[in-house]
């Protein structure tokens, strides 16, 4: 059964996929804050498993999610000037910066790395995803996520878009 017998079209799918962490597999993630109205913000993480997805994710998937059809053509513009230094580079900070310059109306992105750099929790975004998930289980702090606590955490992050 292809998509269209199914009724999920493929900017669900990559949409579905993105949402689950696969810590074995996916190269790298992102913490994102939508604004999903004038006071109401949500939390998004997303996982990758290579620059030409996450890509793809930007030009398929978050123009008709949270763009104005106005907007679209422009969003897309710009992502093509900075495409290429996703693909060789990655998501370093510089990219990310320019990234919510474009996005900045709609979304905001808080934290681009691995799995392995949100275990970490060496940043402040990091941190503050590693702090809720530990408060999820009862406990107050920040270290950062241990090995034999991984799987729980993938677990716990997978649920984070289900809010």
């Amino acid at each position: 059964m292809d998509d269209q017998e199914s009724g999920v079209s493929s900017v669900e799918r990559l949409l579905g996929v993105a949402a689950n962490c696969d810590p074995d597999t996916d190269r790298f993630g992102l913490l994102m804050t939508v604004r999903a109205g004038k006071q109401d913000e949500r939390h998004m993480v997303l996982w990758f498993d290579r620059s030409t997805t996450f890509t793809t994710f930007l030009e398929l998937v978050f123009p008709p999610m949270f763009c104005n059809d106005d907007d679209v053509q422009d969003l897309l513009e710009n992502l093509q000037a900075i495409k290429p230094l996703i693909h060789a580079e990655g998501l370093p900070e510089s990219v990310m910066e320019e990234l919510n310059e474009y996005t900045r109306r709609w979304a905001r992105f808080d934290w681009l790395g691995t799995f392995d750099d949100l275990c970490a929790a060496d940043t402040e975004h990091a941190r503050l995803v590693v702090a809720s998930f530990r408060a999820d289980v009862g406990e107050e702090n920040d270290e950062p996520v241990a090995a034999d606590d991984r799987d729980d955490f993938a677990e716990y992050l997978n649920g984070v878009n289900d809010t």
